[in-house]
């Protein structure tokens, strides 16, 4: 017997269904559970790409463009962050970040990227504005032009021994 979450409300949108059903047409297609990523012909032979391949193949390239990454970090990078990192680029850009989910499970990778506080300050900067606008008209006060952004940023000091 097979155990999973499942959303009952909106089935189409179940990632535990997507999966299910992913893998059944993988099944259906001839692959098992131990099948590589792809294949393909070189020569006369056939030549096999897993995802532990791909996971070795950017951890050896990580590691060699950072090379005081800990092994901790590094084990965080997979072939699956490819999948991640497209889907937060595409966010950024406005872009449906679905790639190939058949829901919007993709939700979970996105981060709050500088792009994407960016995007929000300037969405949200009317609603800021009137609010403003509104305290200042309630409490009777002056006025207030705009300074603009404020630089929170601490300056570095120099130690003095």
């Amino acid at each position: 017997m097979q155990k999973f979450a499942r959303e009952r409300r909106y089935p189409q949108y179940c990632c535990a269904l997507s999966v299910i059903e992913i893998v059944e047409i993988a099944y259906f297609l001839g692959s098992g559970p131990e099948s590589p990523a792809c294949r393909y012909r070189e020569g006369d032979s056939t030549k096999y790409l897993t995802g532990l391949d791909m996971t070795e193949y950017l951890r050896f390239v990580t590691k060699l463009t950072f090379v005081h990454i800990t092994d901790a970090e590094l084990y965080l990078i997979s072939s699956h962050s490819i999948r991640v990192t497209a889907a937060c680029l595409l966010h950024e850009a406005g872009k449906d970040g679905r790639l190939r989910w058949l829901s919007d499970c993709y939700l979970v990778y996105l981060r709050n990227s500088d792009i994407i506080m960016i995007q929000h300050n300037g969405a949200l900067a009317p609603a800021h504005r009137r609010m403003v606008e509104m305290a200042i008209t309630s409490a009777n006060l002056p006025s207030l032009s705009p300074a603009g952004p404020v630089d929170v940023s601490i300056p570095d000091i120099e130690d003095e021994d």
